[in-house]
C-alpha cells in the first residue's frame, strides 16, 4: 500500500533482481538496496525500478557473498543514473567516512561533488529526510561539520561536529569534556522544518561518463619484459634521502643499478626507456604483519590456510601455505603493495612468518625471506580474557615454562624436561621439532614479533622480556603503547602499527589516542611500521595500506615517517632492508609510479615493478570495472 518504505538488504546481483521482480510483480516500491556490493551488474534495473543503492566504498572479499565486490561500485551506480549513499554498516567505520567518499573518486573517477553527496544529501533522499537534513539550507536541522582542510584530501580531519545547532564533539575539548551533559542552547530559536516531499521512485540522471584513469588505460598494455629499464623525469623518493627532481632511476637485472638527477646517470643504449616526466616514484610498499595469500575469503573455512591446531607451533611456516593465485595478491598489488610478511593466524606461537614479494607461481620463487619472525600472540595475564577471546584460559605461566625450556635447549640442546639430563634415552621428537624452530628466536637471531594491545598485555609483555633478554621483540598492535612509549624506546623496541584504521576500544582514552600513537611513537625515537593486519575485514583490506600512515599523518606523524613506516621502516623491521625498502643501488627494482603521494587516497598508482619486472595491475577487480562499467550502452572490452 505504500505506507510501509522498503530497504533491502542485498549483496548478488541475483538476489538483487530477484526482489525487483517480485516488487514489480505485487507493486511494491524499493526506495534503496544496502550493502549492494554487486548492484554493478544490475545497475540498469535499479534505475528502472527507481532503486536507490545505499553501499560500501570498497569492501569485498569477507565472505562468499562479496567475493565479487569492487571499489568502482559506486562509480557505476552513479553513472548509470542510481541514486547512491555510502554506509558504514558497523560503528567502527563510522570514524572514517570521510575516507570513505574519497574511494568513488579515486576509482572510477566520480565527481567531488557528486562523491560529497553520497554522504550527505543522497543518503537523506534514501531516507525520505532530506526536507530536514543532508544540506546546508535555511530550516532544515543545524548538522554541521567542520573539517581543517579539504574534505577530498586525506590529510584532513573533524575538528568539530555541530547536531541541532549543539558541539557535540570537539577535538581539542574531548578528552577533558568527556561524560559532561550535552542539552540545547537557551535561547537559540528551532526553525519549523520544510514540509516532506511526496513519495516517489527516486533516480538521478544519466549524466556523467567516467574517463579511464592512467593506471586502467595501462591495463590493456602489454607488459616489456627488458632487462635493462631507465625510468626518468619523475620526482624520486629514495626515503634513504632527500627526494631527487628530475630523477633517473636505472634498473637492470632485477636490481637497481643507479639512481641520481638527470645527466649524472649514464644510460646504456639497449635500456627501454620509460617517461614519468611529472609523476612520482616510490619503493614498493611492505606490510609487516598479515595472511594475504594465506586467506581467500575470510569466512569460508576450506579458503583458508592460516589456521591451525595447536597453541604452540614455532615449526610451522607461512611460506607453504601461500596460495600465489589468490585474487587478494593483484588487488593489494594495484594499490602499490609489493611486499608482505605472510603470518599463520592461529595459536598462542603462531609460527614464522614469511617475507614475500607479491609475484611468482609457487611459495618458493615469491620467497624474500621464508622464516623471518617468529610470531606470538601474547596472552592476556589472568583476568583480561575478555581483550583475547580466542586464548581465554591460556595463561601466560605455560608461555613463560615453555621459553625456559627453550633456552635451555638452545643452550645445551636435549629434549628431557629435565635439561641438565645428559644422555637422551627417551627422547620426544614433537618436542624437538618444537625446539629447534624456536632456538633461533631465544638466542635472539630471529626477531618475534609480539601482539599485544592493552596497557596491561604491553607492560606483562615487558615483563617477560626481562625474563628473557636475548631476545629481539617486535611489538605489534600496541593499541596502548602511547603509556609506556618511555619504557619501549628504552628498549629500542619496534613497533608495527595497526590502529589508523580502527576506532579506540578503551572508553577511557581518548578518541584520537590510536591515531595519534604513531605520533607519540615516533617522537620518543620509537621505529614505526603499519599494517592493516588489526583491520576487521583483513587480508580484503590490505590494499587501504597507506592510508593507515595517513591518519597517524592527520594526527601529528611527519609525512616523511609517514611514508618510510610503509617501506624502509617496515624492512628494518623484518631484516631484509638490504635487499627493500628505499631505492638504493645494490637493492631490489621494487617500485611504483604514481601519480602524487601514495598516502593520499585519490593518488593512483600508474605502473609497479617487483625485482625489476613490470607488473600488470590488472585484478579481478578491473577485470569486472571494465566489464560492466558501459553495460547496456557500449560492448565493454575482453580483459
Amino acid at each position: 500500500e505504500g505506507r510501509i518504505r522498503v530497504h533491502a538488504h542485498s549483496y548478488r546481483g541475483d538476489e538483487i533482481l530477484m526482489l525487483i521482480r517480485i516488487a514489480d510483480r505485487f507493486g511494491f516500491q524499493i526506495d534503496a538496496f544496502t550493502h549492494v556490493l554487486e548492484g554493478y551488474r544490475v545497475a540498469d534495473e535499479m534505475r528502472e525500478h527507481g532503486a536507490g543503492a545505499s553501499t560500501f566504498s570498497d569492501w569485498w572479499g569477507y565472505k562468499l557473498e562479496v567475493a565479487n565486490g569492487i571499489p568502482y561500485n559506486p562509480a557505476i551506480l552513479y553513472n548509470h543514473g542510481v541514486l547512491t549513499s555510502l554506509n558504514s554498516d558497523i560503528p567502527w567505520l563510522q570514524s572514517f567516512m570521510l575516507y570513505e567518499m574519497q574511494k568513488p573518486v579515486k576509482y572510477g573517477g566520480v565527481p567531488k561533488e557528486e562523491a560529497l553527496k553520497m554522504l550527505t544529501i543522497n543518503a537523506a533522499k534514501q531516507l525520505r529526510i532530506d526536507h530536514l537534513v543532508g544540506s546546508l539550507e535555511i530550516g532544515k536541522a543545524g548538522d554541521i561539520v567542520l573539517l581543517n582542510g579539504d574534505p577530498f584530501n586525506t590529510y584532513s580531519r573533524v575538528e568539530k561536529t555541530i547536531i541541532d545547532g549543539i558541539v557535540y564533539y570537539d577535538r581539542t575539548t574531548e578528552e577533558a569534556s568527556r561524560g559532561e551533559t550535552v542539552r540545547r542552547i537557551p535561547g537559540v530559536p528551532v526553525a519549523e522544518p520544510a514540509a516532506a516531499q511526496p513519495h516517489g521512485p527516486i533516480t538521478t540522471n544519466l549524466a556523467f561518463e567516467p574517463p579511464a584513469t592512467p593506471a586502467e588505460q595501462k591495463l590493456t598494455d602489454p607488459i616489456d619484459t627488458s632487462p635493462v629499464t631507465v625510468i626518468t623525469g619523475a620526482t624520486v623518493h629514495p626515503v634513504s634521502r632527500d627526494a631527487i627532481e628530475n630523477g633517473v632511476i636505472l634498473i637492470e637485472n632485477g636490481n637497481i643499478k643507479a639512481v641520481g638527477r638527470a645527466g649524472e646517470v649514464q644510460i646504456p643504449s639497449n635500456a627501454r626507456r620509460v617517461d614519468a616526466t611529472g609523476k612520482h616514484v616510490y619503493p614498493g610498499l611492505i606490510d609487516p604483519l598479515t595472511s594475504l595469500g594465506l586467506v581467500d575469503i575470510e569466512s569460508v573455512p576450506s579458503a583458508r590456510d592460516d589456521r591451525e591446531i595447536g597453541a604452540y607451533n614455532p615449526h610451522l611456516r607461512a611460506l607453504f601455505g601461500m596460495n600465489m593465485f589468490s585474487d587478494n595478491i593483484p588487488v593489494a598489488r594495484a594499490n602499490g603493495v609489493t611486499t608482505v610478511l605472510t603470518i599463520p593466524g592461529t595459536g598462542t606461537i603462531r609460527g614464522a612468518g614469511s617475507v614475500v614479494q607479491l609475484k611468482g607461481d609457487t611459495p618458493e620463487r615469491a620467497a624474500i625471506s621464508d622464516r623471518a619472525a617468529l610470531v606470538v600472540q601474547f596472552p592476556s595475564p589472568k583476568g583480561e580474557a575478555w581483550e583475547s577471546p580466542s586464548l581465554a584460559g591460556e595463561p601466560l605461566e605455560n608461555l613463560v615454562a615453555l621459553f625456559r625450556r627453550a633456552t635451555s635447549y638452545a643452550q645445551n640442546p636435549t629434549s628431557l624436561h629435565d635439561p641438565t639430563q645428559r644422555f637422551e634415552v627417551n627422547v620426544d621428537p614433537n618436542d624437538r621439532v618444537l625446539f629447534d624452530a624456536m632456538s633461533p628466536a631465544v638466542r635472539g637471531d630471529q626477531p618475534i614479533i609480539f601482539i599485544a594491545t592493552s596497557e596491561r598485555n604491553i607492560k606483562s609483555l615487558l615483563m617477560f622480556l626481562d625474563t628473557f633478554p636475548k631476545i629481539k621483540a617486535v611489538l605489534a598492535g600496541g593499541n596502548q603503547a602511547y603509556f609506556v612509549a618511555d619504557e619501549i624506546a628504552k628498549r629500542n623496541i619496534p613497533v608495527i602499527i595497526g590502529t589508523g584504521l580502527t576506532p579506540n576500544d578503551y572508553r577511557d582514552d581518548p578518541v584520537t589516542g590510536p591515531w595519534r600513537l604513531a605520533s607519540v611513537l615516533r617522537d620518543k625515537g620509537v621505529k614505526i611500521a603499519f599494517t592493516t593486519s588489526f583491520s576487521p575485514e583483513g587480508v580484503s583490506e590490505i590494499r587501504n595500506l597507506p592510508y593507515e600512515a595517513a591518519r597517524s599523518v592527520s594526527f601529528g606523524l611527519s609525512e616523511a615517517d609517514g611514508i618510510r613506516g610503509l617501506t624502509l621502516s617496515a624492512a628494518e623491521i623484518l631484516g631484509v632492508s638490504d635487499r627493500l625498502g628505499s631505492l638504493d643501488v645494490g637493492k631490489r627494482a621494487d617500485l611504483i609510479i604514481t601519480d602524487g603521494n601514495p598516502m593520499q587516497i585519490l593518488t593512483h598508482v600508474e605502473r609497479m615493478w617487483i625485482g625489476g619486472e613490470e607488473m600488470s595491475l590488472a585484478s579481478h577487480h578491473t577485470q569486472l570495472y571494465w566489464q560492466f562499467k558501459n553495460r547496456g550502452r557500449v560492448a565493454a572490452p575482453i580483459q
